[in-house]
């Protein structure tokens, strides 16, 4: 306690001073107290990290050093942690695993909840930088089980961001979403900028690896601002880079070019070794798709010389790759050879490293069995010796007699064994049908899901026709009963959210009927009025299943808008489905004919009901019916499916029900529409929790 205070002291008569910090703290190394000096040793190795390296982790060093010979374990571990941090922040990962792992075997045995679950957080993170996924989610998930105890939010979300990171690289991003949900909703509710940032890099990652470019570059470009106002200057680069990837995908080189260059500058003031190599690799492919040879192969040479020094094998079998794609470029066969073979040559080392590592492995793994084997056997010619000398003297009848009978017994158990082995060759073979007929229809249902995805609408056609617009589509299985449609003919724009009857493979099969049903009603009949449109795929829907022999009933429900965007006038049907408007600040005139208006806080939601009938056979058939409405700027349209409304989840496992739906919509109007996405996509992910999604899910939002 008294060292605290000391310390308090100090700092509260240095700021007061306006003393310089850093030569302030290195003046508390030469003190007599422990506690001091140490404090003093781990506070300059933190605040050293970035700008001075080399002496950051002279003092970390230093702490687990004097640590270890005073018998001081919290700050021998704790010497061990900031030498981590530090070998991170440098780039060798190796050594900077190996400190951790010391870290935490002696904080385990200290005990101290906090600083384990620290350790385990930092491993968890070098293992998701090897690549080594599946090992990260296990340090994560055991770490965040107890900041969870500890009730840590910040911490929560800490890991939650990890491990949804994990998740994504394993390709799992229904888990992945789940746990940056949960990091969003926690980040956002505390103002934790840092958390905030890194949670929207992650979904950044997700959404370019599903091919969402435009949400990828809003969120990574939001995880950007939040990186560089909080000055962590890697983590902005990373993300500039990141960036740079996508906006060399959309074929946008230049752009790319100077995210790299911008990143590549970052890392050489905060002198990042590694940072460096992965940049100058960056802007060296944009270099070649550019034609700008000459800087590229610059670039390549100065990574190369850098990860010599670092012994980065996976980093310089990037390099060249890179390397031999340039030369080839250039039409240089002869260098392009060369790296070709340094390429295969490093690749096979790498791999025979690991198969170095893993034949030492099962090796040591061998030894141990054969030496448990040696010692069942030792132990069994004891036992048959003593036995032996038992019955040496014994009747010649009862050895016949007991020899007979081991005899018989074994036989039994021979033929037991052949069975046994037959019924598990049996079962083995009959497992193996049914793996290869269930991969048979994963790959049959993935590549219907391709011919499914050529029916819907793409980004760019959406983002060139309703710029303003979310479209959140989340089916239950690979494909799915729910679509989206849109048409544009002049200045009007036609689009829908449509639920098919089913979901899977049955709905999918229903969706692509009603599609092109859709479609045929605008291009080929030249109807443009919603209520007359739906009457037409009603007739076309029908007419296609009336060709069955069998009774076949299926068919939809849907909206469907009809938008001019010079007048923002709006025409809208519905089978089922409603359309919802969210206004703000409307007069006493605002009652539409039709519309149920429920006032929420200083908006009001206008509710546009749909006729109460499907798409298909229905016993009383009526014409659909067209309502006209006046839009007004800024008014946000939404349209769905029952979907999002019918999930169970929350704490008692209930229907999120749509009248939380309008609080939502209602909440989220005047933020920018890909934030809204987010924001829609987490509160279903946080309702549903860990139970199964129950239905296809599709929502549409469109500001004018």
């Amino acid at each position: 306690m008294r060292t605290l205070l000391l310390l308090l002291l100090f700092s509260a008569k240095l700021f007061a001073q306006g003393g310089n910090y850093i030569d302030s703290v290195k003046t508390l190394t030469n003190s007599k107290v422990d506690t001091i000096r140490f404090w003093a040793y781990s506070e300059l190795a933190w605040v050293l990290k970035e700008t001075d390296k080399e002496n950051a982790l002279i003092y970390s060093k230093k702490l687990h050093e004097e640590g270890k010979i005073k018998k001081l374990p919290k700050w021998e571990a704790q010497g061990l942690n900031d030498m981590a941090i530090i070998y991170i922040k440098s780039g060798d990962l190796k050594n900077a695993e190996s400190s951790l792992l010391q870290s935490l075997a002696i904080r385990k045995k200290i005990g101290f909840k906090p600083d384990i679950a620290s350790s385990l957080s930092k491993i968890g993170q070098i293992k998701l930088e090897t690549s080594k996924y599946s090992e990260a989610v296990i340090y994560f998930l055991e770490a965040l089980k107890i900041y969870e105890g500890l009730n840590n939010e910040a911490h929560i979300a800490y890991i939650c961001n990890n491990v949804g990171q994990s998740y994504n690289n394993l390709k799992n991003y229904t888990m992945s979403k789940k746990y940056l949900a949960r990091a969003y909703s926690i980040n956002k509710k505390t103002n934790n900028k840092p958390g905030l940032a890194i949670t929207y890099a992650c979904m950044g990652n997700n959404f370019s690896d599903e091919k969402k470019n435009d949400s990828a570059l809003y969120s990574l470009g939001e995880a950007a601002k939040l990186f560089k106002e909080i000055g962590s200057y890697g983590d902005y680069a990373t993300t500039l880079n990141n960036m740079g990837h996508i906006y060399r995908a959309n074929g946008e080189v230049k752009k790319s070019l100077d995210n790299y260059l911008q990143a590549l500058e970052i890392s050489k003031e905060v002198k990042d070794s590694s940072g460096i190599c992965i940049f100058l690799n960056s802007s060296a492919n944009a270099y070649i798709v550019l034609g700008r040879f000459n800087e590229a192969e610059k670039n390549l040479f100065e990574a190369l010389a850098i990860t010599e020094k670092l012994g980065q094998d996976e980093t310089k079998l990037k390099l060249y790759n890179s390397l031999t794609i340039l030369y080839i470029k250039k039409l240089d066969a002869e260098k392009a050879s060369i790296y070709f073979d340094k390429y295969t040559s490093a690749r096979d080392q790498i791999f025979s490293k690991e198969a170095a590592k893993e034949f030492t492995e099962a090796q040591t793994k061998f030894d141990v069995e054969k030496k448990d084997l040696q010692l069942a056997k030792n132990q069994a010619e004891f036992e048959i010796q003593k036995k032996q000398n038992l019955i040496k003297n014994a009747a010649l009848i009862i050895g016949l007699f007991v020899t007979a009978l081991i005899v018989a017994f074994s036989v039994l158990l021979f033929k037991r064994y052949k069975v046994s082995q037959l019924q598990k060759k049996l079962i083995e073979h009959q497992k193996q049908i049914v793996d290869e007929k269930q991969k048979e229809i994963i790959d049959s249902i993935t590549y219907a899901k391709r011919l499914q995805q050529a029916i819907l609408p793409p980004d760019s056609q959406i983002k060139t026709h309703l710029p303003n617009s979310f479209i959140l589509y989340k089916p239950k299985d690979i494909v799915a009963g729910d679509f989206y449609w849109m048409e544009h003919i002049n200045d009007l724009i036609l689009f829908a959210a449509a639920d098919c009857t089913g979901h899977g493979v049955p709905g999918a099969m229903v969706s692509v009927v009603c599609s092109n049903a859709l479609n045929r009603a605008v291009k080929e009949f030249n109807i443009l009025d919603p209520g007359k449109i739906l009457d037409k795929v009603r007739e076309l829907v029908v007419e296609t299943f009336e060709k069955s022999e069998q009774e076949v009933k299926d068919g939809m429900d849907i909206s469907l808008c009809c938008l001019n965007k010079k007048t923002n006038q709006l025409l809208w049907a519905g089978a089922n489905n409603p359309l919802w408007i969210v206004r703000r600040e409307i007069g006493d005139n605002r009652y539409e004919t039709g519309s149920q208006i429920s006032n929420l806080t200083s908006n009001v939601l206008l509710e546009y009901k749909a006729d109460k009938q499907p798409i298909g056979k229905f016993a009383d058939v009526k014409s659909f019916t067209t309502h006209q409405i006046q839009l007004q700027k800024n008014d946000e349209l939404f349209i769905f499916t029952d979907g999002y409304a019918d999930q169970f989840g929350g704490v008692k496992g209930k229907k999120f029900k749509t009248s939380n739906m309008k609080t939502l919509f209602n909440s989220i109007k005047n933020l920018p529409l890909e934030e809204q996405k987010i924001e829609v996509e987490n509160a279903f992910e946080n309702w549903r929790g860990d139970l199964e999604q129950v239905d296809d899910v599709c929502v549409i939002g469109v500001r004018v």
